[in-house]
């Protein structure tokens, strides 16, 4: 007789199946893992680790793939609505997903209600970038520089729904200054509008920023964190760069998160939870992420990542607010 153990197993040894199942002829090999954005930025860098360390726990390769969207950074994330609910896609979403009903009015979709929650991925704090031959060395300089020649410099953005945007108008808020803001439809458009002399500095993720800094010449100047990362010992945190207490608990950060079309069994959705969590035990994974100046997001229930969600859009929506009517 078959145990009770055993039958409650048997949903998720199904799943387990159907998403290592071999692709019928015409069908996709690798599960599609949309992003919202355009090429490039952090966000591809940490899309990258989680196909690379959880594709194998579930034997499939897993294959990012952009979905930006003319309306904004963030937006392309509404195509998962529409795809099947059978496993073979899934979204990135990070901390822009929460900020979509502020930045479009009437949205369609409920963001935190709309989707299903699959896992916690990765939190990655922002730093500052200027142009090699920007005269700013600190961020004390950037608030001296943007008070002397007011009107004049702009910083690039991912987009308005985007914590990029929340954490700089923060930044400029603490320092009592003014900057215009260039919106483009990914960190990479923006970076290379820094690189091109269109903008005077931007926030970018410290993946990314690293990288730039090393291959356009562009310069890091200070850490949008409450301490250093273990990646850039040498880089100073904004309470540190600009002498102001009121930046020592700066904390909007880049979080991401997996989510699934809503209608999913709940039985795929729980293999690839674990999944996921078993990827992020590994301590290769937290090496990995480490090297990146991030950490893993890891949430103990898809119910924990609704809430994480659901708790993220009432901070960051106070923020926003709070920046409007201050």
């Amino acid at each position: 007789m078959t145990s009770r153990r055993a039958l409650l197993t048997l949903p998720m040894a199904a799943a387990s199946a159907a998403l290592a199942a071999p692709a019928r002829a015409g069908e996709r090999q690798c599960i599609q893992l949309l992003l919202p954005s355009a090429p490039g930025g952090g966000n591809w860098l940490l899309a990258a680790s989680l196909a690379e360390t959880v594709g194998p726990r579930i034997g499939r390769c897993i294959t990012p793939v952009s979905r930006p969207s003319p309306r904004g950074a963030g937006y392309g994330i509404e195509a998962l609505l529409r795809a099947a609910p059978d496993g073979e896609t899934l979204g990135f979403a990070q901390t822009s997903h929460v900020l979509l009903p502020l930045a479009f009015p009437g949205l369609a979709f409920q963001p935190t209600e709309d989707f299903e929650p699959v896992a916690g991925w990765s939190r990655t704090p922002m730093a500052l970038l200027v142009r090699h031959d920007s005269p700013v060395r600190d961020v004390r300089e950037l608030f001296a520089l943007l008070r002397a020649e007011p009107g004049r410099h702009r910083y690039a953005s991912g987009g308005p729904a985007s914590g990029q945007t929340l954490a700089t108008e923060q930044l400029l808020r603490a320092g009592g200054v003014l900057a215009g803001v260039m919106h483009f439809p990914g960190s990479g458009p923006a970076r290379a509008a820094l690189a091109a002399g269109r903008v005077s500095f931007v926030l970018e993720m410290l993946p990314t920023a690293l990288e730039a800094a090393a291959a356009t010449g562009l310069r890091l100047v200070a850490l949008a964190a409450s301490e250093r990362a273990a990646a850039t010992p040498w880089l100073p945190t904004f309470a540190e760069s600009s002498g102001l207490p009121s930046l020592a608990c700066f904390d909007l950060d880049v979080w991401s998160v997996l989510l699934a079309p809503p209608g999913t069994p709940h039985a795929l959705l729980e293999t690839l939870h674990q999944a996921v969590c078993a990827a992020q035990a590994d301590p290769r994974l937290a090496a990995r992420l480490a090297g990146l100046g991030s950490a893993s997001l890891t949430l103990p229930s898809r119910a924990a990542v609704r809430d994480f969600l659901r708790a993220e859009r009432r901070r960051l929506e106070t923020q926003a607010r709070r920046l409007d009517h201050g």
